[in-house]
């Protein structure tokens, strides 16, 4: 009878055996001289005598956050964060497939990051299952017409309420996977490359971008010409380009935009359903969403949702906080008249977890002398003012 001996468990390894390391290029090929065999924290990609590669594991996540992760995406795929949250760590989620060619290290297959947030929400690629291939009937090849190319693949459409900062970032917390009556800009996301992307107003936006031409396309868009009487509609020459960043989508290189008498309908970028990568996490006692937002009322008081993101107060809105002093609001008067006024705007949620928005004016503090003709100022005369 033959003795079973029990084998010692292999130790588990969380990454491959990588033995060399290199920098992310732009052309997703590491030249054989700059792999290195010291894995320094300033050397993004590492690789194994097989060509598996993930993230340096000694990698300067500081650094690489900083730098912004666009920078990998010719290594790697990622899902950035949809909670509104910034990034803390990148780590692996599957390594790569690399190959040896006369050019050096080359990528045959990405690899997926896992990202995880300052709340510890952790967000990976989505990964679809590969469709079945079915054999194509003689028949159907035969009626196929002379140089008929399959449709064109769809990306995802994601929406924005403003358009880009200062920084030329349209940042996450203004974007939004469904299209709402507040969304100006829509952001066609390239099929082939998910950290690429167009960014072309919503439908229906028209209105909204010229009544407000100037804030709404400052950072989006040359404009050329003016509207006129038969011209109240939107027509994108060049579409603006946008790459996918740490920080959202920054505009790489903007289009140019001009007016004409009817609706352009971008049929070539019809939207398709996304799944979300993981699934949104709020806090409910702090953090709001621009849907929280009463986008008409804001419009009304001379504050629409793009300048409070050009300002900088946005965040502060969304984060639960107090904006700073807006010195300009207006209201209409009794006798139809704008009125300014100058005030600080917070969100407040209830119980029922419904979002109010409440106006805070400033408050004229009383300056109590310490006499009065003479006479002293007692603390129960203070307490009496």
């Amino acid at each position: 009878m033959e003795q079973l001996v029990a084998q010692p468990a292999p130790a588990f390894q969380a990454y491959p055996a990588y033995t060399s390391f290199g920098p992310s290029t732009e052309t997703g090929i590491i030249d054989s001289r700059k792999a290195i065999p010291h894995d320094s924290p300033q050397l993004n990609v590492a690789i194994s005598d097989k060509g598996e590669f993930g993230i340096n594991p000694k990698v300067d996540q500081q650094r690489l956050i900083g730098d912004g992760i666009g920078s990998m995406s010719k290594f790697f795929d990622y899902a950035l964060p949809t909670s509104g949250f910034k990034i803390a760590h990148v780590g692996l989620a599957e390594p790569g497939q690399m190959k040896q060619t006369e050019r050096g290290w080359e990528v045959v297959t990405k690899g997926k990051l896992a990202i995880t947030d300052t709340e510890g929400n952790v967000f990976k690629p989505q990964v679809s299952a590969a469709p079945a291939i079915a054999p194509t009937p003689a028949a159907a090849v035969a009626q196929a017409a002379p140089g008929q190319q399959p449709a064109p693949s769809k990306g995802e459409v994601i929406y924005s309420a403003a358009p880009p900062d200062l920084r030329g970032i349209i940042a996450p917390m203004v974007t939004s996977s469904q299209q709402a009556h507040y969304s100006i800009y829509q952001i066609q996301v390239d099929a082939q490359d998910r950290n690429r992307a167009i960014l072309l107003p919503a439908p229906g936006a028209d209105g909204a971008i010229i009544s407000s031409l100037h804030i709404s396309t400052e950072t989006a868009y040359r404009v050329t010409g003016l509207p006129e009487v038969d011209k109240r509609f939107l027509e994108v020459k060049t579409p603006t380009q946008l790459e996918r960043t740490a920080d959202g989508w920054k505009l790489i290189e903007k289009g140019v935009i001009g007016f004409s008498a009817g609706p352009t309908v971008y049929q070539a970028q019809q939207p398709v359903p996304v799944q979300q990568s993981a699934p949104q996490v709020v806090a409910k006692d702090k953090a709001f969403s621009v849907a929280d937002l009463p986008v008409e009322l804001l419009a009304k008081v001379g504050v629409p949702v793009a300048e409070l993101e050009r300002t900088g107060q946005l965040q502060k809105l969304l984060a639960g906080k107090k904006t700073d002093l807006i010195p300009d609001l207006t209201l209409a008067g009794p006798d139809g008249q704008p009125t300014k006024f100058a005030a600080k705007l917070v969100l407040d949620r209830d119980a029922q977890g419904v979002a109010t928005l409440r106006v805070d004016l400033p408050k004229n503090e009383l300056v109590i002398p310490p006499q009065v003709m003479g006479k002293d100022i007692t603390p129960a005369m203070q307490q009496q003012l």
